[in-house]
């Protein structure tokens, strides 16, 4: 009799762990780590309106952050000889940047900026503007 109630508690307690591990396998599986970017990306609003794409409110900055690294006066020799940190600098360079930057990966020459995410449309788009609206300060 007792070997009876031993077996009939061993069957009882494989049931509990069987379904515990179950009930832990289906909880950990439900948990996921979500990034926050892939889930909600970002919509970039391009505004490329002639008040809004100055050197100083729009160029400057997007060359501060993208160039300047090579492309300065203390940097021009890794930056192949070319200068970016002044107003007069961007604009008498501006073909030379919009082709730079227009470039895709894989192509013979290395795109700029270098070793780095090629440059957004939008960023691109405010280049091509700036010089169409014959570089406003």
């Amino acid at each position: 009799m007792q070997i009876q109630v031993q077996h009939a508690n061993n069957i009882k307690m494989k049931k509990i762990l069987i379904s515990l591990t179950c009930v832990i396998a289906i909880a950990l599986s439900s948990c996921y780590y979500d990034n926050e970017e892939a889930l909600y990306p970002r919509i970039e609003i391009c505004d490329t309106t002639a008040e809004n794409i100055t050197y100083n409110k729009a160029i400057a900055p997007l060359i501060k952050e993208n160039c300047l690294g090579c492309h300065s006066t203390a940097n021009k020799a890794n930056g192949g000889g070319l200068a970016l940190d002044s107003y007069e600098a961007a604009k008498g360079n501006i073909d030379d940047i919009y082709a730079d930057v227009k470039q895709e990966q894989g192509t013979n020459f290395n795109p700029m900026p270098k070793n780095s995410q090629k440059l957004s449309e939008c960023s691109i788009q405010n280049l091509e503007t700036w010089a169409t609206n014959n570089f406003p300060k």
